[in-house]
């Protein structure tokens, strides 16, 4: 994990803090679970899906995703739990998620955008086409 400080507290002993409005990158070395101690985190895994968790809420992380971690309100108490291997991704080999499922999300949504993107494309040359302009007749400009 790429926390070098470990802070603790009279109100959430034992966790990881971050003050209100830091943020935090991590990239987990094997497959964890995120745990919100006290407080409200925003968390973004590497699939660009944006997570709000309260104190006792907890989000899967596979190995190797890349976490951003915000503390959300007045601060953020938060621990790991190092899931067992057969937990992190059921009937799928070690990585499949990171290495197969994360790039297959980002191409579903890159194809998306493209589908929208050629929609806009062909509503604009339509418009084109049935503008006075296009047919030789003068447009009165503002």
């Amino acid at each position: 994990m790429a926390i070098d400080t470990f802070f603790t507290s009279d109100s959430c002993p034992g966790a990881w803090r971050l003050g209100a409005g830091e943020a935090l990158a991590l990239r987990p070395r094997e497959a964890s679970r995120f745990l919100v101690i006290c407080g409200r985190a925003w968390v973004t895994l590497g699939d660009g899906i944006d997570h709000v968790l309260s104190a006792g809420d907890s989000l899967p992380v596979p190995l190797g995703a890349r976490v951003v971690v915000e503390a959300w309100g007045d601060g953020l108490a938060f621990d790991w739990l190092a899931l067992p291997a057969r937990a992190s991704v059921e009937g799928a080999p070690a990585g499949f998620g990171q290495r197969v499922g994360a790039p297959a999300r980002e191409l579903g949504r890159a194809l998306g955008q493209v589908g929208v993107a050629a929609a806009r494309l062909m509503l604009g040359l339509l418009a084109w086409l049935r503008c006075d302009a296009w047919r030789g007749r003068r447009v009165a400009s503002p």
